[in-house]
């Protein structure tokens, strides 16, 4: 089921009924509010003995009724009760629930309260928000139409069961902060809930969401994943959706809030192929006790929430989404930021950073955090993470913990939160802060910015980079090693921020890459590796797999082994390569490989296998797996080995066709020997056996003009077909000068304590240059080159005038979101005289005509019209 915000908002009105709002017929009054109210709120008092609770704003901690500013002012009504406080914004709380949307924030890391036993323990709390209205709020005001923020224990209770007054989800008090971000100014934002409700307490269930209150076209529907391996529908996750957004990875990110009293809490982060956001709503003791079913502590509870999504660039506010750490510090990097300077650093512990932003501090705005998730829903380590801040000075200090399950789950009471912090390294988003001032809170959203500004990747590119790994210590956890892109495509950012012994990734200008972007290929690029001197192993490394399913199906992510078939993971130095779902190659991802064998895949237009083009193969998984691919003639024939000789039974293979004929491609098919059964024109390299190689034999391969630092080698072994006895090798290369040396290594069926040896081996070669990559004839290989000649002039410049507006001819579609609109011009406009071989030109841009001109005008009316609509 799938709502849409503001076309039904301006003809049905709410009212309020038995905790769940109802539509009914006539038109609804909104919030005359203009800017964004917000306020750091303290709470005083325990939860102990029925204490009244004392919730306020300090002074110059709000902001105020305010013309100018455009404010109505935020403020703390009395009526608060343990662990709910209610709140108005204006003259009249009666209004913001269907003005707008409430988020709020844990604003304190911990608080100690005494136990019934005389003891005192440090209790960590998750924030939601609660109408007045429904059937769990606890706060005393009763104003039909208000809204409370609330606060709930996270994480289990004391492993003292009886000596706590609190259990986990229970309320608790702890300071908070808060903002409300009216419909009146535009905002995507909303709040979705369920007119039934059954059940009590922690067992509160809500049936598939139907009543909504939103505004500017934003959709809500419950996730159904698509990602491979992991399809289905996701318990407790939604997916939002924003008009206009064509990569929500990188043009903006999610604020979100549970919208009842229940002890649950909210997650969110960009969906893996950038289609939308995942909202999660998790229960605050990480365990649904009215289903025993449940199998995972970050498995959601479906559960009202609210949210409100924020374009990159919008005005008077910083935010930025952050990867929680990599390298040997660990340290966190923002994906996506923008607004005022500031840093963010490890704090000296696991899963604490500290926040600075130039010229702010606590006392002179609002921080409002959001705990992230896996681009699938469940999965990797931030799913079920309490994410709490205080502030240490000018400074804030955001903890990160994880929550473990309680005894309905394992069976015993297990650690509560502790304040000790959860680092990871997953290629997921840990969290998304935004920053608000009191003295120029924000007056609405930003546009959207065009995607092109913010990003050179496109689905139909093919890029590539070189990676360097350092061992720090022979052990499994972030911080234990470095992983380091070397060299790469050049205009793209390609940050190595997934590093866990043998298991790394990257993100590609601020977005980890899905299966719907393309497929992902790596290689190992070093010879006999030493890891002794960390107390590791001295051995060959091999790609044991590239796939997406760590971290619940998100993101691609390589993974590396030891050649010996016993020890594993290893950390080896690789290259890698990406391929564009729109790239115009065929290829396939998670093809299944029954038994380890496949004969006679065939594709479409190859009518001879041995001398038409290369065939690059690779496991799907995090395996230690190996593959080759024997031309027959009419096809070839699979095989996937496990770490040993043996065939592995039922994985996956990903594989790519590159024909000879490919524009900028060096490849071919080698033979024992060094001699070459079929390749690509042999005038652009040399390659010669060498009986006594590095360790063994090995394969010197030259290519004129390029080496090992500006492109990479995909490697297939080829020997099955010809009945070889080293079919079973795996292939590598390393750099010797400008040369590629390519070697066969002869993998044993036992482990022992001799070291895997080179060996004569046939196989496939590619060579991916990163600035000029392989390229079918006919695809666009430069940004704005839309009639695919290899350079940007005023003849593409025709091709997009004479196709604006077009929804079915998409050749002048730059930016790749399925219409020609004035971002293609701008794309057009930004690359006019570059060319596929030479870098930028300055060169006269042709303006378009005043008819385009109008018809774009034309169109951002129309576009602007329909978005008013929703605000009436």
């Amino acid at each position: 089921m799938k709502f849409t915000f503001g076309r039904w908002r301006r003809t049905m009105a709410r009212r309020w009924q038995l905790g769940t709002l109802v539509m009914a017929g006539t038109c609804i009054a909104t919030s005359n509010a203009l800017a964004v109210d917000l306020a750091n709120i303290t709470v005083s008092g325990e939860p102990n003995g029925g204490n009244i609770p004392v919730a306020s704003i300090m002074t110059d901690q709000s902001t105020v009724s305010n013309t100018a500013l455009g404010t109505e002012g935020f403020f703390v009504d009395a009526g608060s009760v343990i662990g709910e406080y209610p709140i108005r914004i204006g003259d009249s709380a009666a209004n913001d629930a269907v003005g707008g949307v409430l988020i709020s924030q844990i604003a304190e890391t911990g608080r100690q309260i005494a136990t019934p036993l005389g003891g005192v323990e440090t209790v960590y709390g998750t924030a939601a928000i609660v109408a007045d209205d429904s059937g769990q709020s606890l706060n005393t005001r009763n104003v039909s139409g208000g809204l409370a923020i609330a606060a709930h224990r996270g994480g289990v209770a004391s492993t003292a069961v009886n000596d706590t007054y609190i259990n986990g989800g229970d309320p608790i008090n702890t300071n908070m902060a808060a903002a409300y971000f009216p419909f009146s100014q535009g905002w995507m934002a909303g709040t979705v809930s369920s007119s039934s409700i059954s059940g009590a307490g922690d067992d509160i269930t809500y049936a598939a969401p139907d009543v909504f209150v939103g505004n500017a076209g934003a959709s809500i529907e419950l996730y159904v994943s698509d990602a491979p391996h992991f399809e289905g529908p996701k318990d407790g996750y939604y997916k939002v959706t924003i008009p206009g957004l064509e990569d929500s990875r990188r043009q903006g990110l999610l604020l979100a809030t549970v919208a009842d009293n229940v002890g649950r809490f909210a997650t969110a982060a960009p969906a893996h192929d950038g289609s939308g956001y995942i909202l999660g709503t998790i229960d605050s003791d990480a365990y649904f006790t009215g289903d025993p079913s449940t199998t995972g502590e970050a498995d959601g509870r479906l559960t009202p929430a609210s949210f409100v999504f924020l374009p990159i660039g919008t005005p008077n506010v910083t935010m930025a989404t952050i990867h929680p750490g990599t390298d040997s510090d660990v340290h966190p990097t923002p994906l996506v930021k923008s607004g005022g300077n500031f840093t963010i650093s490890n704090n000296g512990a696991n899963g604490e950073f500290r926040l600075s932003i130039e010229g702010q501090s606590p006392s002179s705005g609002v921080l409002l955090v959001t705990p992230g998730t896996s681009g699938n829903g469940p999965g990797g380590n931030v799913s079920d993470n309490v994410v709490t801040y205080y502030a240490d000075g000018n400074d804030w200090v955001i903890l990160s913990q994880d929550i473990e399950a309680d005894s309905a789950y394992s069976g015993a009471f297990t650690s509560p939160l502790s304040g000790s912090g959860q680092a990871s390294s997953d290629p997921e988003v840990y969290f998304s802060f935004a920053f608000f001032p009191f003295d120029s809170p924000a007056t609405g959203p930003g546009e959207i910015p065009a995607l092109s500004s913010l990003t050179n990747f496109s689905k139909k590119r093919v890029f590539g980079w070189n990676a360097q790994i350092i061992e720090n210590n022979a052990n499994n956890a972030p911080g234990d090693m470095e992983h380091i892109v070397v060299s790469k495509t050049s205009d793209l950012n390609i940050d190595a921020l997934y590093d866990n012994r043998g298991d790394v990734g990257v993100a590609v200008d601020n977005a980890f890459l899905s299966p719907s972007d393309g497929i992902m290929f790596a290689t190992i690029r070093e010879g006999l590796r030493d890891n002794t001197a960390t107390g590791g192993l001295y051995e060959y490394g091999q790609i044991g797999g590239v796939d997406n399913d760590l971290v619940g199906g998100s993101y691609w992510t390589i993974h590396t082994n030891i050649t010996d078939p016993t020890n594993g993971e290893f950390n080896v130095n690789y290259a890698g390569a990406f391929f564009g779902a729109d790239s115009g190659f065929q290829m396939a991802q998670s093809i299944d490989i029954p038994g380890g064998m496949i004969d006679g895949l065939t594709i479409d237009g190859v009518s001879d296998s041995f001398t038409q083009g290369a065939l690059i193969v690779g496991g799907h998984g995090n395996d230690d797996n190996y593959t080759s691919a024997s031309p027959n003639g009419t096809g070839w024939d699979i095989r996937l080995r496990d770490n040993g000789t043996g065939l592995e039974n039922n994985d996956q293979v990903n594989y790519i066709y590159l024909p000879y004929d490919t524009e900028n491609l060096v490849a071919g098919r080698v033979n024992l020997d060094g001699t070459l059964s079929g390749s690509t024109d042999p005038a652009g390299f040399t390659l010669t056996y060498e009986e006594n190689g590095v360790g063994g034999p090995q394969y010197r391969l030259h290519i004129a003009g390029k080496n090992p630092d500006t492109g990479m080698l995909l490697l297939t072994g080829t020997g099955e077909s010809g009945g070889e006895e080293n079919a079973d090798n795996s292939v590598i290369y390393f750099a010797d000068g400008n040369d590629f040396i390519i070697q066969g290594l002869d993998h044993r069926a036992t482990a022992d304590l001799t070291l895997t040896t080179p060996e004569q081996t046939s196989f496939y070669f590619a060579y991916i240059d990163f600035d000029a990559p392989p390229t079918l004839g006919g695809t666009m290989t430069v940004a704005g080159d839309y009639n695919g000649n290899g350079v940007v002039d005023a003849a593409d410049y025709t091709i997009w005038k004479d196709s604006f507006g077009s929804t079915s001819d998409l050749t002048a579609d730059g930016n790749d979101n399925g219409v020609i609109d004035a971002a293609d011009y701008t794309v057009w406009k930004d690359n006019f005289g570059n060319s596929a071989a030479a870098a930028a030109t300055t060169s006269t841009v042709p303006e378009p005509g005043p008819f385009v001109l109008l018809v774009g005008a034309l169109a951002l009316v129309i576009r602007r019209g329909k978005s008013r609509l929703g605000n009436v």
